[in-house]
């Protein structure tokens, strides 16, 4: 009986299972032992279609690769809500750590957004801590600013979407969204515009949808906090926003 050829599964880990075919028709095959390929579903991670039930070491830590992300996250909203310069390390801190887990789960313009998001928060970090001394207040956009910035992101989510879907993204379009729109937020929040809350409401939407679609619950439930934070984080800028153009009229 002439052996049948090998087959090889690929997924979101770096490893490969192998099925070894015993040439008696009498005998079950025979499984060599494999750090096997983990699904893109965490939630079923450790078992693939041979049957083996083995975990990558990798795919054994993610869960608490996951969680310090997630608790990373939690706290540079948090500092940011209020204001403080301590928001940009800890935000540092978390993208490094999604950069990995979205290459792992294939959301490429999650890792792309990741990449940038290291600059950016060296960059916020650097403009923060300059702008310390003569202080750095919440301003709004201008008038036909704001139209500007969601006709940008559009048009760029599209773009990026387009490129996306023709590297087997996981649904690129939405990705490409988050990705596009977070790094619209990520300026405006560099430049302290109240804005910008209005656009991470909108990445929180659409992230809760697609990361809970890819089995990354832990990360829904981060934004699905970020959202709580941001419609906070909006009404607490606005609020010190008019109060000190009640003052600024008064003054006048």
């Amino acid at each position: 009986m002439a052996a049948k050829p090998l087959r090889f599964r690929a997924s979101v880990l770096s490893c490969q299972h192998l099925l070894a075919i015993e040439n008696s028709p009498n005998r079950p095959p025979s499984r060599i032992p494999c750090s096997c390929m983990v699904p893109e579903d965490w939630s079923r991670r450790g078992s693939c279609a041979a049957g083996c039930t083995e975990q990558a070491p990798l795919a054994q830590g993610m869960p608490i690769i996951e969680a310090i992300a997630v608790l990373a996250g939690l706290l540079s909203v948090w500092l940011l809500l209020r204001q403080s310069i301590l928001c940009w390390p800890a935000g540092l801190l978390q993208v490094c750590l999604y950069l990995f887990i979205f290459h792992e789960a294939r959301l490429y313009s999650g890792v792309v957004l990741q990449a940038i998001y290291v600059v950016t928060h060296l960059y916020g970090w650097l403009h923060w801590w300059r702008a310390q001394a003569d202080g750095l207040p919440a301003s709004r956009l201008r008038r036909g600013e704001g139209l500007a910035w969601l006709l940008l992101t559009l048009a760029g989510s599209a773009a990026w979407g387009a490129g996306m879907s023709r590297v087997a993204a996981a649904a690129p379009y939405p990705d490409a969204f988050i990705a596009v729109c977070s790094l619209a937020a990520q300026w405006l929040m560099v430049r302290k515009k109240l804005e910008n809350w209005l656009f991470w409401i909108a990445v929180d939407l659409v992230a809760i949808a697609l990361y809970w679609q890819q089995g990354l619950h832990l990360t829904t439930l981060l934004y699905l906090v970020f959202l709580l934070l941001s419609c906070a984080g909006f009404r607490s800028w606005r609020r010190e926003l008019l109060a000190r153009e009640g003052a600024y009229r008064q003054e006048a």
